[in-house]
């Protein structure tokens, strides 16, 4: 009996996790200005995901790791930018259509930037 509910649950976690509805990204930045994780992930308006995690890389930068739903597909030039969303200043991250020289570079991952505005 044991050795079913172990096989049951080893079966549930793996259905779980190779279905997953979601992706996760990772995106450098230089610095985040108040994005906290749960912040949303947002797509010409639809939000598309969170922020899961936040870190600072080996590199000094600041990592951090959104996920998104599996259905949508990004942009071939994805630029990742910081806004603030409300007058509050909640933030959350913008993904949007970018120019082939300002977006990604492969060998250095996804970078991302902070909306400057005053």
């Amino acid at each position: 009996m044991q050795t079913q509910k172990i096989i049951l649950i080893l079966l549930i976690t793996s259905v779980l996790t190779c279905c997953s509805d979601r992706q996760n990204i990772t995106i450098d930045f230089e610095r985040v200005d108040g994005l906290t994780e749960k912040s949303i992930v947002v797509y010409k308006g639809l939000e598309i995901g969170e922020v899961r995690d936040i870190g600072v890389n080996e590199n000094g930068k600041i990592s951090v790791t959104i996920s998104i739903d599996n259905d949508f597909n990004l942009p071939q030039y994805p630029d990742f930018v910081i806004v603030k969303r409300d007058l509050l200043g909640t933030k959350a991250i913008e993904i949007r259509e970018a120019n082939k020289s300002s977006a990604l570079i492969k060998d250095k991952g996804f970078q991302g930037t902070v909306e400057e505005k005053n």
